[in-house]
């Protein structure tokens, strides 16, 4: 999917943090892993990892976007003419908020 990745604040402490497409090496397992700004941690949603509605292989995900919203940054991610979700930061962890099915 294109694009790999998105820049944005997206656990809302005012600081540039990454959001990248990422597979599990061993089972292949498609997910997002956020590189959080000034804090050398990630968070892994999917890749092996379960997270919300999304399992924990986003494989199924062929859209993906970002939205500006408030404090923090969202991730849009969804299945053309099926489900979508947005990830969002509830400052102390990341949600799956279902928006379809």
């Amino acid at each position: 999917m294109e694009p790999s990745f998105f820049a944005g604040d997206f656990n809302g402490d005012g600081r540039s943090d990454v959001a990248l497409l990422i597979q599990e090496r061993t089972t292949g397992k498609v997910g997002i892993a956020i590189l959080e700004s000034g804090k050398n941690q990630f968070k892994i949603l999917g890749a092996g990892k379960f997270f919300g509605n999304g399992g924990d292989d986003f494989s199924w995900m062929d859209v993906w976007s970002m939205r500006h919203s408030g404090k923090a940054d969202q991730l849009y991610v969804g299945k053309r003419e099926a489900a979508s979700a947005v990830i969002y930061w509830d400052g102390s962890k990341y949600k799956w908020q279902q928006e379809g099915d």
